[in-house]
């Protein structure tokens, strides 16, 4: 009896909630291909690249901007602690 599935998931490792990103990103595109086909091949690989482009975006993005409020905020715009009146 065929039930469709040919290659089963392995089980979800124990562990941490997200100890599957490292498995699922160390996963080499040749086995996926030979388990899944080019179209998830390339659809995978376009997941990685817009991954990979997000991160070194917002950290350099970050970078910028938090060195951009240091250099162009004035020192006497520095928040006060509060004083009550007596």
């Amino acid at each position: 009896m065929f039930c469709g599935i040919r290659f089963p998931s392995p089980p979800s490792p124990a562990g941490l909630p997200l100890s599957w990103v490292t498995p699922v990103v160390n996963f080499p595109e040749d086995k996926l291909q030979e388990l899944r086909g080019i179209d998830a091949t390339i659809y995978v690989r376009f997941l990685r690249g817009c991954c990979k482009y997000i991160c070194s975006d917002s950290i350099v993005s970050l970078i910028i901007l938090v060195s951009l409020v240091f250099r162009l905020t004035p020192s006497n715009n520095l928040p006060r602690p509060i004083s009550y009146p007596h």
